[in-house]
């Protein structure tokens, strides 16, 4: 009744066969005649052998019902982890299409990929097709000295060079970078705070590379290739995203030039006062890229000197209203004069020995566009739109 393992011998003389048959099926394991008594060591002993045995078959049994227990286990809590894993996938994916603007939504998208992929910095950067310079747009997490949102830096310093080449998420551990490494200036702020682990992925829409994804720790084991998988899922939408956001913007600009453009054209068609209509292209202008100085030169019938018409903006010495310049004096200009030009950044340095352009620059207008004013197939003159920003423009502002 108890089903304790206890063996239990009968040793009896006044003890028949029935009463043998009903004392095995009560639990005794043997019977003994008082006169065969001798047997009873050698009894006892099998029977000690045997119990032995069923313990240590009851141990193993009860071993893997709990290795059974524990894999059942394990597997619920794989399970349900893979549930949760994707189920803050999904809100992602909620998260981001609720909005065509990124920004609106990347705190909330860091918020839930905090809770499946541990990190103590997370960053994406973006970059225009066919260039080869990411800017940082989006960070959470960990502050970096001189890596801040706005930051821009060409992809063979970034960490990320090696995952945009390849077109897949790489693991990394960051090590003392070597001062004469292209990446040194980039690498160090994060070694010296401790973010030396982590993982980097590519942004990839349509089968172009539109930026990157970065991922950083301070602890060795946080970020395995379980976490990579995830960062791979949680990129493809991020990817989608800032797809959309870049769509978004596009036509939002789009529509506003067009609104400049059409103010412009209602200017001109409202008035004969040149100052109007240029006045109105630098307002419309200032909305829509920056622009720190807007002026304009016209020919003069000898073909090679031009004068100024009109300037609004930062003022610079000599290039007021009415001075007058020759044609030579302009970069690039002589050469092809019915070509639009973009200069600025590093190429401004260049430049520094022309007289024309290091008035610009003592002004600190370090990026320009120039284009050319062409009426009835003939060149009348130049505008130029003039900037304090370094790299202030693209070709789309060009254009």
């Amino acid at each position: 009744e108890l089903s304790l393992d206890i063996p239990l011998i009968v040793v009896s003389e006044a003890v028949d066969e029935m009463d043998v048959v009903a004392l095995v099926k009560a639990g005794a394991v043997d019977f003994i005649r008082k006169a065969n008594a001798p047997l009873l060591a050698s009894t006892i002993r099998r029977e000690f052998r045997a119990s032995g045995r069923r313990r240590e078959e009851h141990l193993a049994e009860r071993e893997q019902q709990q290795v059974r227990a524990e894999d059942v286990e394990r597997a619920n809590a794989e399970a349900e982890k893979l549930d949760n894993e994707n189920a803050v996938i999904a809100e992602i994916g909620r998260a981001i299409n609720s909005s065509l603007k990124f920004d609106e939504i990347f705190a909330a998208v860091a918020e839930r990929t905090q809770t499946i992929v541990p990190y103590d910095r997370l960053s994406i950067g973006t970059m225009d097709v066919g260039t080869d310079e990411i800017t940082l747009r989006y960070v959470d997490g960990m502050e970096v000295p001189d890596q801040s949102v706005g930051r821009v830096l060409s992809l063979q310093q970034s960490v990320t060079r090696d995952a945009c080449q390849v077109g897949k998420g790489n693991l990394f551990e960051s090590s003392d970078p070597d001062a004469d490494s292209p990446s040194s200036g980039y690498d160090q702020p994060f070694f010296e705070l401790g973010l030396r682990y982590g993982m980097s992925l590519p942004l990839i829409s349509d089968g172009q590379l539109i930026g990157a994804m970065v991922f950083r720790s301070l602890r060795p084991d946080a970020l395995t290739q379980h976490e990579l998988d995830l960062a791979e899922r949680i990129a493809a939408l991020v990817a989608g995203a800032l797809s959309a956001d870049r769509l978004y913007k596009q036509a939002q600009r789009e529509s506003h030039e067009n609104e400049a453009l059409a103010a412009i054209g209602r200017a001109m068609g409202s008035t004969l006062d040149v100052k109007t209509v240029y006045d109105s292209a630098f307002d419309a202008l200032r909305g829509l890229i920056p622009v720190d100085r807007l002026s304009a030169a016209l020919l003069m019938p000898d073909g090679r000197r031009m004068a100024t018409n009109y300037m609004s903006g930062v003022l610079v010495p000599g290039r007021a209203i009415g001075d007058v310049f020759t044609v030579e004096d302009i970069h690039r200009a002589a050469a092809n004069p019915r070509a639009v030009h973009l200069i600025q950044g590093e190429e401004s340095g260049d430049l520094s020995d022309q007289s024309i352009h290091l008035t610009f620059l003592n002004s600190g207008l370090v990026s320009q566009m120039s284009v050319p004013l062409i009426s009835e197939d003939k060149i009348i003159g130049m505008m130029w739109v003039r900037s304090k920003a370094p790299s202030a423009y693209a070709a789309n502002d060009l254009a």
